[in-house]
């Protein structure tokens, strides 16, 4: 499935999705950590996310099974 919209409020229920990959996006958010948060909210327990994003001039890229624990500021 593709899904389009705001990436800061997915229009999906919680624990509804089996897997998020998110390519060259999170650069490009005003709020980068709210996405985080929002795909963690919509991944079933033990679902699949998978990122890659620039910085700088390296491509980084990040593989984890749900939930990743976010750290407050």
């Amino acid at each position: 499935m593709k899904l389009c919209g705001d990436a800061e409020n997915i229009p999906r229920r919680s624990e509804s999705i089996d897997a998020v990959i998110a390519i060259s996006l999170l650069e490009h958010l005003h709020n980068p950590r709210k996405c985080l948060q929002e795909i963690n909210r919509i991944l079933r327990n033990g679902g699949y996310q998978s990122y890659s994003y620039q910085t700088s001039k390296t491509l980084s890229r990040t593989t984890c099974n749900a939930p990743t624990t976010l750290a407050t500021t």
